[in-house]
């Protein structure tokens, strides 16, 4: 484990090839700011949640990999 300040695609560059090139989003879901990425169909795919209520992470809706409708 890395406790340090260095951002982790310094680090793993390897693990970080073409990471550059997705577009993300940022948008209110439910209620809640989440940052995602656009998939298949046109739908939207969650990749990060920006809320600082535990609760918000609880919820199995707003995981990471969940697909929301096309936007």
């Amino acid at each position: 484990m890395l406790y340090t300040i260095v951002p982790a695609h310094v680090i793993f560059p390897e693990q970080y090839q073409g990471v550059e090139k997705q577009q993300l989003w940022s948008m209110q879901y439910r209620g809640v700011e989440v940052v995602v990425q656009r998939g298949a169909g046109g739908q939207a795919e969650i990749v990060r949640l920006l809320s600082t209520d535990p609760n918000d992470y609880l919820d199995p809706m707003l995981q990471p990999g969940m697909t929301l409708p096309a936007f």
